[in-house]
């Protein structure tokens, strides 16, 4: 069976580290990523991509990816020029890996509560992260299939105008100062927030929204 095509260029039959979720359009990752991994999710690449430009197969680019096969000097010559990289990077390379700190956790009803995370806990995050991030974890089981209990929700540390935003997934806060994980709508009748297993929101007062990124699975 053909995998399908999403929008970021990964395919659903990719390694779960960054399989990517249906419904919202969101690429999750692995905590301590290769160096393989890293300097290709830094370029903006799918393995799908990488591996026809350097004449194999995706499964093939997974497997040394996740060290199920070495990564030889002789593939790291064929790779690191299609990653903007050196082979000597990428069989040797020190990591610059960048944390985010988990500011609170999302519960029933897609519900964010803010200064209940554990002391002083942090979370990888991607190489392409541009900007201050930050963490909330999901308990709980009622956003499931969408999320589960233990994921990781990274989103931006700086607010975006609604109007950005439409059509995407946010951390929204509202007038009344609850914060919500929706994704923003444009109606005929102004806007709505839309999430999964709950009821649309329609005519909200929003006063800030931040953008959700990526999610790590647990």
């Amino acid at each position: 069976m053909r995998s399908k095509k999403v929008q970021n260029g990964f395919t659903s039959q990719e390694e779960k580290s960054i399989s990517v979720l249906d419904r919202n359009g969101l690429s999750s990752y692995a905590e301590g990523m290769s160096n393989l991994r890293h300097y290709r999710l830094q370029a903006g690449m799918s393995q799908a991509r990488l591996a026809e430009l350097a004449k194999t197969s995706q499964p093939q680019i997974n497997k040394l990816e996740i060290g199920d096969r070495k990564l030889t000097r002789e593939w790291a010559e064929r790779l690191a020029p299609h990653i903007n990289a050196t082979a000597q990077e990428l069989l040797f390379g020190e990591l610059h890996r960048t944390y985010a700190p988990i500011v609170g956790y999302v519960g029933a009803g897609q519900a964010v509560y803010s200064g209940a995370a554990p002391e002083n806990e942090r979370v990888e995050v991607p190489p392409s992260a541009r900007g201050p991030v930050e963490v909330v974890v999901v308990r709980g089981d009622s956003m499931y299939p969408v999320y589960r209990d233990g994921d990781r929700i990274i989103f931006e540390g700086i607010s975006r105008s609604v109007e950005e935003l439409i059509n995407r997934e946010c951390i929204v806060e509202l007038a009344d100062g609850r914060k919500l994980i929706k994704t923003i709508r444009r109606t005929r009748d102004g806007l709505a927030l839309e999430s999964f297993n709950a009821p649309l929101i329609a005519d909200p007062i929003i006063s800030a929204a931040w953008l959700v990124r990526w999610v790590e699975r647990r």
